[in-house]
């Protein structure tokens, strides 16, 4: 017989994150600076005014729709570890090992050193800290960077807030999002403001997309389908939740509700403020949009506010990924000690110490963007796979946490997933393919060690 999972024991993870912080931490790893980025990529797509912003509904709308579907997937099972708690009870343990190894080490480890190089990054935009793009020393053939630097203190802050208490994690992250949602808010506010009489024009007025790629329309889903993501963060830390039936579905809806209409109204700013033809070709409309409504120092100021966001995605995805670590440890699948709960402090400290070693080497060396890139499309494949689960479980037990939508929500995020694959696959298949070929390899080897017979103990 199969040894029970022990993802269930860690019950010394104090479950403090309440409806308000539980939705902090979602929005804080959902909102980051994709919504800025991307809008270039739809406005290609669209014709019009209103065909831009109904990309962005569509979006909304699927990430709605994983969203109730993560809900219930963690009412069902409120245990550190989220999807690899999921497909170990769907699709047995060789398949939810694998993708513990590939969240822990690739996708979350790449994804952490990415925000924290973005960071330093983006504070070295703001015009009296442009000196931490310069070379500070070479070792070992490696150039270190102020920026490198800025990351690196930054992984270590957020693991040390993570070491100390989740009660304390919650609240800053509560601090942080909301500043976020101000702080964007009013910058959207001020513009549509300041343009309302415009507002009917803008959504109307047309523009023939010249030279248009024959995937923009794809490509541009695509795009509003990354933005979105992050939603299911809080299934990762479902053992830190307080009183997990009430509190998750409530703070994954009214996270993923709060992101939709954040983002509604961005989008219409940008086009008060950024016709189609002038977004076509604006990298980063957030940027764009600020100095123009603000002023000079409107870059600066909107710089600051980037910054804070990607903090806040750093502290969420710090906290998720050692929750991985913590279930796969605990199953006997990664370093033992990181199965450990700090018995006064309740957080998982070895798991978290781990973590970021491995992400600062990552930050120092620069090799975390082969990794996103290996691992990031075909983590589109495995959260449609984790979605699937949701059909399993309703057919083992359609009264456990069963919450509305079903079965239309998890279909139509099953199909955005394939297209936005499709999508991906069009440009990126040779990273698709070797993503897919690791994840069957590491799968195949954790099924032959179930399957090896283990040796006995001679009995005396």
């Amino acid at each position: 017989m199969e040894r029970a999972m022990t993802t269930d024991v860690p019950v010394t993870l104090r479950r403090t994150l309440g409806v308000r912080s539980s939705a902090a931490l979602i929005v804080g790893n959902i909102i980051g600076m994709g919504v800025f980025l991307t809008p270039a990529e739809v406005a290609r797509a669209a014709d019009s005014g209103q065909s831009y912003l109904l990309h962005w509904i569509v979006g909304a709308l699927v990430a709605g729709a994983g969203a109730l579907v993560a809900a219930e997937l963690g009412m069902r099972f409120p245990h550190a570890g989220g999807d690899y708690v999921f497909l170990d009870r769907a699709y047995g343990r060789p398949v939810a090992v694998a993708w513990g190894w590939m969240s822990f080490l690739l996708s979350f480890a790449a994804c952490i050193a990415a925000m924290a190089v973005g960071l330093g990054e983006t504070l070295a935009s703001i015009t009296a800290l442009s000196g931490l793009k310069a070379e500070l020393v070479v070792i070992a053939g490696v150039h270190i960077t102020g920026v490198d630097v800025v990351g690196t203190v930054a992984v270590m802050l957020a693991t040390l807030l993570n070491l100390g208490s989740v009660r304390l994690v919650g609240r800053v992250q509560l601090l942080v999002a909301g500043g976020l949602l101000l702080g964007f808010s009013f910058l959207g506010l001020f513009t549509i403001a300041g343009a309302s009489a415009q507002l009917g024009s803008a959504l109307s007025a047309t523009s023939v997309v010249a030279n248009a790629p024959t995937n923009a329309f794809g490509s541009a889903i695509a795009a509003v389908f990354f933005t979105y993501t992050g939603w299911n963060v809080l299934t990762y830390v479902g053992g830190d939740v307080r009183d997990p039936q009430r509190t998750i579905p409530r703070a994954v809806m009214l996270s993923v509700a709060l992101v939709a209409l954040l983002y509604l109204l961005l989008n219409i700013a940008f086009l008060l403020a950024l016709p189609l033809p002038i977004l076509r070709e604006t990298p980063n409309a957030g940027v764009a949009l600020a100095r123009k409504v603000l002023g000079p120092t409107g870059g600066d100021g909107f710089a600051v506010l980037v910054a804070l966001a990607i903090l806040s995605g750093l502290n969420s995805s710090i906290m998720a990924g050692s929750r991985v670590a913590l279930a796969l440890s605990g199953d006997g699948h990664l370093w033992r000690p990181a199965a450990r709960i700090h018995p006064r402090l309740g957080t998982p400290v070895v798991a978290l110490l781990a973590q970021a070693a491995w992400v600062i080497a990552l930050v120092l060396t620069g090799s975390f963007g082969s990794l996103v890139t290996l691992s990031g499309s075909v983590m589109i494949l495995l959260s449609a796979l984790t979605v699937s689960t949701i059909f399993i479980f309703r057919r083992r037990d359609p009264t456990i946490a069963a919450l509305p939508g079903h079965p239309v929500a998890p279909a139509l995020y099953l199909a955005f997933a394939a297209f936005a694959l499709v999508m991906v696959a069009m440009s990126e298949w040779p990273w698709l393919l070797a993503g897919a070929g690791l994840f069957a390899l590491l799968t195949v080897r954790q099924a032959r060690i179930q399957a090896a017979p283990k040796a006995v103990e001679p009995t005396h």
